[in-house]
């Protein structure tokens, strides 16, 4: 990030004052709603593997179940 102590401070100064984006501050907030990994696909996995959990987020409520209709 630099050379020295006060190049540091300044680039992680101007990191920081960037902000998230909204989609990442979104995703960010529903897997800690969820108490997810937010990670690439082997760090979820190595996750679900060690907690025995998922690790993914899912939509809310059940799947819902194959050859049902829609009520019309």
């Amino acid at each position: 990030m630099g050379s020295n102590p006060d190049e540091c401070a300044h680039t992680y100064r101007q990191w920081l004052e960037a902000g998230i984006a909204s989609d990442d501050l979104q995703r960010l907030r529903a897997y800690a709603s969820q108490e997810r990994a937010l990670g690439d696909g082997r760090f979820q996995h190595m996750m679900e593997t060690t907690l025995g959990r998922p690790g993914i987020c899912r939509p809310r409520g059940r799947p819902r179940r194959a050859g049902l209709r829609d009520p019309i």
